[in-house]
């Protein structure tokens, strides 16, 4: 019987320690990545400002002024510089890029992105995939690369973000635009 006993005791201590020595090898990873990612989303790199909108609040070059745009059914704002357009709509109707960019290089994905649901487009009007040429809108021409994200925040109010750019290369700062977007009520 103390035998037994011995052995679960044994048994007993190399399972802590195991349990210990996995946990303090993985704690430090997590925690470093948490650290990591807060404080990519509370730092403002260099040359880019916060905006604040009162349901949400999202980073921006410098250069991208405030243009004061007006809605009639929904809110509206829209920010820009020369290079790059950010148009934010928010209310009771979704934008439909999925219809805007039928016949033209596009992807789709879900995301979620700070608790809230959303769809993810990209959207490339210099590559048309229509037997002839599809009349494009003058921001289309000027700025052909979209990169839009359409959140479903219950079934009768959106917010739908685009950001639109001349070159490919400025992808990146489409992306972190979109992906720097929090969320104020939830």
């Amino acid at each position: 019987m103390n035998c037994l006993k011995i052995n679960l005791l044994v048994i007993s201590i190399i399972f802590s320690v195991s349990v210990f020595t996995f946990g303090q090898k993985q704690s430090p990873e997590i925690t470093k990545n948490k650290t990591q990612s807060k404080s990519a989303q509370t730092q403002i790199p260099k040359g880019w400002k916060s905006v604040d909108l009162g349901y949400f609040s999202f980073i921006l070059p410098e250069s991208m002024e405030d243009k004061k745009a007006r809605g009639i059914d929904s809110q509206v704002w829209r920010f820009e510089d020369d290079e790059i357009k950010l148009q934010i709509d928010r209310g009771m109707y979704e934008v439909d890029f999925a219809y805007g960019g039928a016949g033209f290089k596009k992807e789709t994905k879900w995301i979620e992105l700070d608790g809230v649901k959303g769809k993810f487009f990209t959207i490339d009007y210099t590559k048309s995939f229509r037997s002839k040429d599809h009349e494009l809108s003058e921001t289309q021409k000027e700025k052909p690369f979209l990169q839009a994200i359409v959140f479903y925040e219950d079934e009768n109010s959106y917010s739908s973000f685009w950001v639109t750019y001349k070159k490919t290369e400025q992808k990146d700062i489409a992306e972190k635009i979109l992906y720097s977007i929090k969320f104020k009520q939830k």
